[in-house]
């Protein structure tokens, strides 16, 4: 996961369409925002009730399972660091 703390809107955007196309492709992700547009979707409603009737023990042993069945596998960054340094 990524740490959003030092992230403008305009970061946060870009990382949630990037990741929208990585796991929707292009079509998928404009299907769901176009649903989220069409819709009068409420996140934090609709986070609130997800977990409702689970206990944290169901929640931790969810998660620990799919984080087992799907590990996390960052991508290699296309940046080189140092290079656009120039050598002193």
């Amino acid at each position: 996961m990524i740490n959003t703390d030092n992230l403008s809107d305009e970061e946060i955007v870009d990382q949630g369409y990037a990741c929208l196309l990585e796991h929707l492709g292009t079509i998928g992700t404009e299907r769901f925002i176009a649903y989220i547009k069409r819709e009068r979707f409420d996140y934090t409603q609709w986070r609130k009730g997800l977990f409702k009737d689970r206990s944290s023990k169901e929640i931790i042993s969810a998660a620990a399972e799919y984080e087992e069945k799907h590990p996390f596998q960052p991508k290699k960054s296309q940046l080189k660091i140092g290079e656009n340094e120039s050598a002193d």
